[in-house]
């Protein structure tokens, strides 16, 4: 959660990871956290300590321009 004592990197970095994860559970088709953090270790946005790899920024820069289908 976002509370005004984090700095702007903190803030930064928690709105990455739930953006990534939003993507996850949208990819993997389930509301269960465990399965898209399983996804998106998989898919190599997120290390084992569920960090935001640059795979997983790369990720986030191109989702603007992804067509839905």
């Amino acid at each position: 959660m976002i509370n005004i004592a984090m700095t702007h990197d903190a803030r930064k970095t928690y709105l990455e990871f739930e953006r990534v994860l939003s993507h996850c559970f949208e990819m993997s088709g389930t509301n269960v956290y465990q399965h898209a953090l399983d996804y998106g270790r998989k898919s190599g946005y997120l290390n084992k300590r569920n960090e935001v790899t640059r795979s997983g920024t790369l990720m986030l820069e191109l989702q603007p321009y992804e067509i839905p289908a």
